[in-house]
């Protein structure tokens, strides 16, 4: 992972305001949720790096930061995490699916994959913003 998805993230969660968690089902998996921030993430990342084919996909300027925002805001409350072990959880989440995107033997077509499992929760405004 590259630092900028890092420190993109810290600067996102120091900026956001202290919010009250909403209680959330609990069929939603927080796992999931930080693996679908970690694509956001590679994606943002992409975006802001302008490589070939990041624009055919939504900007993550603003419905991806508060996904992630309010994703890492779980993790704080849900599993008691501190900020180093939050960064430390998404930092190897980013990396596995970096990982994987290099291995498969269609790149485009696992992350258009991981994508569309996520897009979701773009999609739905209360999946993502914290109450």
């Amino acid at each position: 992972m590259r630092k900028s998805s890092i420190c993109l993230f810290a600067l996102a969660v120091a900026a956001s305001p202290a919010a009250v968690l909403a209680d959330e089902a609990q069929s939603d998996d927080l796992d999931t949720r930080v693996r679908c921030a970690a694509v956001f993430s590679v994606l943002a990342r992409d975006q802001l790096t302008k490589q070939p084919g990041a624009d055919a996909y939504p900007s993550m300027e603003g419905p991806g930061r508060a996904f992630f925002v309010a994703t890492g805001q779980r993790l704080f409350a849900e599993r008691k995490l501190d900020e180093p072990a939050m960064r430390a959880m998404f930092k190897v989440q980013v990396s596995e699916f970096q990982r994987e995107i290099i291995e498969a033997k269609d790149p485009k077509a696992h992350f258009d994959a991981a994508f569309k499992a996520c897009r979701h929760y773009l999609a739905d405004p209360s999946a993502s913003q914290v109450k």
